[in-house]
């Protein structure tokens, strides 16, 4: 196992591959805040792509590695969008909202995020890198959209039903997507599906190791003990 760790007195946040696998890059809350980059077999040091004062986590690639979709902000944020070669970002998404977790299609040409603009969370997709109108996708609450490796397909989790979520799509010159069909219970936010869309990883979360108290009242033990002392 090889520790991408920048050291103590640090938070490293929602690592992601880079699409040639030879890099992770992630967030960090700390002396340093920003996105940085660090070879993922651990052989040198964790490089900053973009420096930042609030939070900046990263959320995905397009398939050629060039640029690279964040959320940023502490709140309220937008997803934005930056070049490897660090040139100056630009919002994808702008609004006073809360806009997160943007998934770029494995073609390139669709983005799946998560927005709160409804007063709940809800899956929206669009054009990328633009211009276009968005398409609702879930239809009650998601979070957490993930393609599968064809882009036929998007699974997200919805967190009030505690359900993984499935939607078909036929992509072209328009986006056009199916009905939710959930799937199977999930609960942990922490999870991934493989390419082909037949796998999930989940990180599985710790039960509570709190057992329910037991309180068991015992009545008349003053007579019973007179009893047996006899």
């Amino acid at each position: 196992m090889t520790s991408l760790s920048m050291g103590t007195g640090v938070d490293e946040l929602n690592p992601v591959w880079t699409p040639d696998g030879r890099n992770v890059v992630f967030g960090v809350l700390g002396k340093n805040r920003g996105l940085f980059r660090a070879p993922a077999d651990g052989s040198g040091r964790a490089e900053q792509l973009v420096p930042g004062d609030g939070l900046l986590v990263p959320d995905s690639w397009t398939s050629d590695g060039k640029m690279l979709l964040y959320t940023s902000g502490a709140g309220a944020a937008s997803l934005t969008i930056g070049s490897t070669g660090v040139v100056k970002p630009y919002a994808l998404v702008g609004s006073s909202i809360l806009d997160r977790d943007a998934q770029i299609s494995p073609d390139g040409k669709w983005v799946a995020y998560t927005s709160d603009e409804s007063g709940r969370h809800e899956i929206y997709a669009q054009a990328f890198p633009g211009p276009g109108g968005r398409i609702a996708i879930s239809r009650g609450e998601g979070q957490e959209p993930r393609w599968s490796g064809d882009g036929r397909e998007l699974f997200y989790r919805n967190a009030r039903t505690h359900q993984m979520v499935q939607v078909d799509f036929q992509t072209g010159s328009s986006l056009q997507a199916g009905p939710p069909k959930p799937l199977f219970e999930l609960r942990s936010p922490y999870w991934d599906v493989t390419p082909d869309g037949k796998q999930f990883l989940v990180v599985k979360q710790e039960e509570s190791s709190d057992a329910p108290t037991k309180v068991q009242v015992v009545v008349n033990w003053f007579e019973e003990l007179r009893q047996k002392s006899r």
